[in-house]
């Protein structure tokens, strides 16, 4: 996972979905940006144990009354759109200045293993 606008899922697309894509490569992306989303979310409530908290709470809102309602009563995020952009907003800003840390580096040296095996693999 990178940051780039071609490895990111649509927000939207990322909330609805109820299976893991086929494609391994969107598999690893989905794990990343969730990782990142999430601790964006927790870091909003000031992180620990309160951030996690909130969090869950976050999680059954949205569970009962659907992401919008959820952003808005936990975050202050009025939508699905805002929290995009909040959240690409801050990821952009990371980039930019270098802290966007190796944990989220991982699963683009991960899929280039991958990508690595199955061409040997191939090969073979």
């Amino acid at each position: 996972y990178t940051g780039r606008p071609n490895d990111i899922i649509p927000t939207k697309e990322l909330f609805s979905m109820m299976e893991y894509p086929r494609d391994m490569n969107k598999v690893l992306d989905l794990y990343a940006q969730g990782y990142d989303m999430t601790e964006f979310l927790i870091n909003k409530k000031g992180g620990g144990v309160q951030g996690q908290r909130e969090f869950i709470g976050f999680l059954e809102t949205a569970h009962q009354n659907g992401w919008d309602r959820a952003l808005d009563s936990h975050y202050n995020i009025r939508s699905v759109e805002d929290f995009d952009r909040l959240w690409r907003a801050d990821l952009n800003n990371r980039i930019r200045t270098g802290k966007l840390l190796l944990k989220f580096i991982f699963p683009l040296i991960q899929k280039n293993i991958l990508i690595f095996i199955n061409m040997n693999v191939i090969r073979l």
